[in-house]
């Protein structure tokens, strides 16, 4: 291991490349999954589905500054749907008669 910080230290004082002669072994093949496998859509065999999406607990109509929101929902799994271009949760402000999205 020594050695190997030697090529670095020297490579570095020299401003040259370190030759790689320790590529790791690919195990990818190797690895295991501990999740479930993804059936497509929310299965629910444990709870009602329709619950899906809904907020429990909803925002105030109006805040002051500092104050703290919080809101409950009842989420999915997301590995269903990753949202690539969307959000699971959007925070809004009433613009006008707009609602446009926080970031």
């Amino acid at each position: 291991m020594l050695s190997e910080f030697d090529k670095l230290i020297s490579a570095l004082k020299n401003d040259t490349l370190v030759q790689d002669e320790k590529t790791p072994i690919d195990i990818s093949n190797e690895q295991v999954s501990i999740f479930l496998p993804i059936l497509g859509i929310d299965a629910c065999p444990w709870f009602d589905c329709s619950n899906l999406g809904k907020i429990d607990t909803d925002v105030n109509k109006y805040y002051k500054k500092g104050e703290r929101v919080v809101v409950l929902f009842t989420g999915g799994n997301p590995r269903v749907n990753f949202r690539h271009i969307s959000n699971y949760l959007n925070v809004q402000s009433k613009v006008g008669s707009n609602l446009v999205n926080f970031r």
